[in-house]
């Protein structure tokens, strides 16, 4: 079997497992890790000068960021969230403005996104928050699968900005993840225990 093929059987194995862990969680343990959670975000993003925030609207399991976006907001944060654009094999990922009272449509994938902020390009971006299924002390992500994130962020995987923070319960720490060449690293993760960093 080709390395690549290799690649992609063991990423899928893994995140079937680590997505059924996910959604698994206690909903009262949920509720207290995600507090934590947000509470660790706001105090990281307190650090930073106010910027553009790339957030999410959680699906599938994901921890909820919800509870951060009103006081990142009184703080001077801007924030946006992914839009798919162009379904189908042309379709990628864009980032629109967003505010909490702006409405929502759901998308064919199930997850809801903002249909009438303009786009902001990710170099207009200061951080992005990148929900994700599993991750490891190198600072590898594993995501839902469809790259879009990767892509997203080709352009800038060299760069520190936008700066790159994994969002992830704790229990979805793994040993290594199976890496792609086009995959792009995290430059942070929060979890509901700590903060860890990766790299130089």
């Amino acid at each position: 079997m080709p390395e690549s093929s290799m690649i992609q059987q063991q990423k899928s194995q893994l995140r079937s497992n680590m997505r059924k862990r996910r959604r698994q969680l206690d909903p009262a343990l949920r509720e207290q890790l995600n507090s934590s959670l947000n509470q660790r975000l706001v105090e990281r993003l307190a650090s930073l000068e106010p910027c553009l925030v790339a957030a999410y609207l959680a699906f599938d399991g994901e921890p909820d960021l919800a509870a951060s976006f009103p006081e990142l907001l009184e703080a001077g944060f801007g924030l946006v969230l992914p839009f798919i654009e162009n379904h189908g094999e042309a379709s990628r990922m864009v980032f629109r403005y967003w505010h909490p009272d702006d409405s929502l449509s759901q998308n064919r994938m199930g997850f809801a996104e903002p249909h009438l902020g303009a786009n902001v390009a990710v170099s207009g971006l200061g951080v992005i928050l990148l929900p994700l299924v599993a991750w490891d002390e190198k600072g590898s992500r594993l995501g839902m699968g469809a790259g879009y994130y990767d892509r997203a962020l080709a352009p800038a995987r060299e760069s520190s900005v936008p700066l790159r923070i994994g969002i992830a319960f704790d229990v979805q720490r793994v040993d290594g993840i199976p890496v792609d060449a086009h995959d792009v690293p995290l430059h942070e993760l929060i979890s509901d225990k700590q903060r860890f960093t990766f790299g130089s």
